[in-house]
């Protein structure tokens, strides 16, 4: 975050009054859109994904045909991640500095409180006519759990007794369905019914519950116009729409135009041509339409402030967030969120000097087992080897993992906990990841799976003290257990005294951890995968894990 405010010279900051103009008053084109418009779902058409609104009805009987992907048969790599210790100290001459001298405010949402969700608290429920796989559900499930992880507002599961139970000023809550494209309604219609929304999974998700708490398209600002051009000649005929300007009368917004947004389309987005739908004025500022900001930090200042949710959680907060760092409820505790480089804990007014959390932090609860890294196995854990007769096909350079290949044989090392201190353990948090079962049983929220490497298993002899859940015969079987449930982006606490492995669950990356770096590695040998478990990229052949340690 604090890089970019250099790549945004000119934005103006400070609040912003409009008025309307006329048509085409401010070289824009108005597009006018009624409160009224928007209470009813009848006539609200809405493009907010791939399809129109009006497709709605036709989705309720459509349904995916459910697909079995629990015996697979690849060649394989298995992919590790190496979490390294990564404490952030900065000097005067800080990359950061710049941020401490000006600050940066946006908004643009819709005007009418009648839109707003209650006490911050949205109802939902999964229309499994529509949502027939488990994927579906996780995907979607990552989304709500970024804005939980990040704000106020609390996704709860949908039933009757909803309303009275938080006393809610409305009874709709959100539908999730799996359609023909990704879209939303704005805001909450407070609907009897509930109110459909087909937001697809992760970040496309969060984009759609943007919408459904209010957000509009960062793109029909009114303040584009120094920023973007629109190519209407590019844009398909049916989402032209999507692309006008909104009237102020029904969006609120102050500060300056943020083309990093993930509310923001893409610069060929509904093309039809295969050419540019959108111009960046400045060519220098185009990589920050491709390169999102993948941790949404003024989106979710927009939705937190319009709902006013720190109001619930945090009235006993005194601390001012300073330089543009604002008060927001991240991980179920009030802090100031601050621009990247800056620190929550002095109200983002000294450069950032690490999370004393991440240095407290201690092993989850449950037995488990981990790859052991070429460093050694945490403290406390105890330490085990198989070996298999097997042929190492292809490594990543270098490998932090204990592995020994000698004579046709392979030996895998691996540090399990056994126990818990009732005193100090904490819970796993959401996000994705994999370890190895270890006792029979995977810890709470994690998901069974395995994967068999093809190969000959020596017998008794190919064990050594403690090692994972498995079938030790030809063809070794070994159990993983897996989080599914939050972003791999959004940081979890782990202790960070020792370098680790784990296995990476998500196809774009580790699971990001805080205070400490992370490195991709693999091993490749034939396998075959079983179950919900591991990340499997059927295009690439690749089953993918993560392996942490010390930088």
């Amino acid at each position: 975050m604090g890089n970019r405010s250099n790549q945004k010279k000119g934005f103006v900051h400070g609040k912003y009054l409009f008025r309307v103009l006329g048509k085409n008053g401010s070289g824009y084109k108005a597009f006018k859109v009624h409160n009224e418009a928007l209470k009813s779902a009848e006539k609200l058409e809405n493009h907010h994904g791939r399809l129109e609104v009006r497709l709605q009805q036709e989705e309720e009987d459509f349904q995916l045909k459910k697909k079995s992907i629990l015996n697979i048969q690849e060649t394989l790599s298995v992919s590790l991640c190496l979490w390294r210790i990564f404490i952030r100290r900065y000097g005067a001459e800080s990359p950061f500095n710049h941020v401490l001298h000006g600050g940066r405010n946006k908004r643009f949402i819709a005007r009418s409180n009648d839109l707003r969700w209650d006490k911050c608290i949205i109802p939902f429920r999964f229309d499994l006519s529509s949502i027939d796989r488990q994927t579906d559900v996780a995907g979607k499930m990552r989304a709500m759990n970024r804005i939980h992880y990040w704000t106020g507002f609390r996704f709860v599961d949908w039933s009757p007794d909803v309303p009275s139970v938080y006393g809610l000023n409305h009874n709709n809550h959100l539908i999730h369905i799996t359609g023909r494209g990704c879209w939303s309604f704005i805001g909450n219609l407070k609907s009897n019914r509930g109110q459909r929304i087909s937001c697809c999974d992760d970040d496309q998700c969060v984009h759609e519950l943007g919408h459904a708490v209010g957000l509009y398209h960062e793109h029909q600002s009114m303040l584009r116009s120094d920023y973007v051009r629109v190519n209407y000649n590019k844009i398909r005929d049916a989402f032209e729409q999507q692309f006008y300007m909104l009237d102020p009368s029904v969006a609120i917004m102050f500060g300056y135009y943020d083309v990093s947004s993930i509310m923001h389309y893409s610069l060929y987005g509904f093309q039809d041509q295969g050419l540019k739908t959108l111009t960046i004025e400045d060519p220098k500022q185009e990589y920050l339409v491709i390169n999102k900001d993948d941790y949404m930090y003024y989106m979710f200042y927009e939705m937190e402030r319009s709902h006013q949710c720190t109001k619930y959680f945090c009235s006993n907060f005194t601390m001012k967030c300073e330089n543009d760092g604002y008060l927001s409820v991240i991980k179920h505790k009030c802090k100031c969120r601050c621009p990247e480089g800056l620190d929550y804990a002095t109200g983002c007014t000294t450069i950032y000097q690490g999370d004393e959390e991440a240095v407290r932090a201690v092993w989850p609860e449950g037995t488990f087992t981990l790859p052991k890294p070429a460093t050694g196995c945490p403290p406390g854990f105890k330490e085990g080897s198989v070996t298999q007769f097997a042929s190492l096909l292809d490594n990543s350079l270098p490998v932090h993992y204990k592995v020994h290949v000698q004579n046709e044989t392979i030996t895998m090392d691996f540090c399990t906990k056994m126990h818990d201190n009732k005193e100090t353990f904490s819970k796993w948090e959401n996000g994705q990841y994999c370890i190895l079962r270890t006792g029979g049983r995977c810890p709470i929220g994690f998901v069974d799976g395995s994967m068999r490497f093809d190969n000959t298993f020596p017998g008794s002899d190919g064990i050594s003290g403690t090692v994972p859940d498995g079938e030790f015969k030809d063809n070794v079987l070994l159990h993983f257990c897996c989080k599914d449930d939050g972003s791999y982006k959004d940081p979890i606490l782990l202790p960070i005294r020792k370098p680790f492995i784990m296995f990476q669950k998500s196809d774009e990356g580790c699971q990001v951890v805080t205070e400490i770096s992370t490195r991709i590695q693999y091993l490749n040998n034939i396998i075959t995968f079983v179950g919900y478990s591991v990340h499997i990229d059927l295009v690439t052949g690749l089953i993918k894990g993560c392996k942490k340690g010390l930088r």
